[in-house]
């Protein structure tokens, strides 16, 4: 092999290096980034034995299952908002037919009426779902935090 040849390999070889070493650092500052709102959504996990550091792939399996833990929980919270508007809804008008509206809107109503009625029915939404407690946190009124 010649000089010449030796001296592209090895300035080659750095090139890549350098691009890892930059590469490993933004991927640790996007780790340092999301560790903490993972940490408020899913719980950490248990340090590897002998303090070694966590598998590389560790942080990308905990945003997997951070996302699913998410969405059961949106899910979960529209189900309680939803349960919570219902009960309210029939405490006042105890003969309404439920079936009929978990069926969706009335037949014949188009996208436009369903978005002026759900635009008149803001204010009293925020009231109701300021009402449900979602986190067990109830202040001196009875109101969810």
């Amino acid at each position: 092999m010649s000089v010449e040849y030796r001296r592209r390999t090895r300035a080659q070889f750095d090139l890549l290096e350098l691009e890892a070493k930059i590469q490993r650092g933004k991927l640790d500052a996007m780790v340092a980034g999301v560790k903490p709102v993972l940490n408020c959504i899913n719980m950490d996990v248990a340090p590897q034995p002998d303090n070694r550091p966590p598998r590389t792939n560790a942080i990308i399996d905990r945003c997997k299952a951070t996302w699913e833990n998410l969405k059961s929980f949106n899910q979960d919270a529209a189900v309680s908002v939803m349960m919570h508007t219902l009960a309210v809804v029939w405490s006042h008008y105890p003969t309404i037919n439920l079936r009929a509206i978990g069926a969706g809107f009335a037949r014949g109503m188009g996208a436009t009426k369903q978005e002026q009625l759900k635009d008149e029915v803001e204010d009293a939404v925020k009231r109701l779902a300021g009402d449900v407690d979602l986190f067990g946190e109830v202040d001196g009124d009875g109101r969810a935090q």
